[in-house]
C-alpha cells in the first residue's frame, strides 16, 4: 500500500530566474505490514542563461521513519544542474 500527497510552488522572480519549492509525504506499507513514512522537503533557484539553457542549484532534505530501525535516515543533498534543450 503507497500513500502520497504534497504541494509544490513555483515563482519567477525575473525574466531569467525563478525559485521552485516542494514538501512532501509517502506512507509505505511492505508485504510484511511493516510501515515507514518519508517527509521530503526541495528548494531550488534555476537561471536561464540563453533561450535554451539553464543552470540551477537544489537543495533536499529527507526523513524516513520506520518500523524496521535500520530503515530509518535523514539524508540532506545538494545538487547543481545545467540543463541544455536540443
Amino acid at each position: 500500500v503507497f500513500k502520497s500527497t504534497g504541494i509544490r510552488l513555483k515563482r519567477d522572480l525575473s525574466s531569467v530566474l525563478s525559485v521552485t519549492s516542494r514538501l512532501s509525504w509517502d506512507e509505505r506499507v511492505s508485504q510484511l505490514a511493516n510501515q515507514a513514512d518519508t517527509t521530503r522537503f526541495y528548494v531550488s533557484v534555476d537561471r536561464e542563461l540563453g533561450p535554451k539553457t539553464k543552470l540551477g542549484i537544489a537543495y533536499s532534505f529527507s526523513d524516513r521513519d520506520s518500523e524496521i530501525s535500520s530503515d530509518n535516515y535523514k539524508e540532506n543533498r545538494v545538487s547543481v544542474s545545467l540543463t541544455i534543450d536540443f
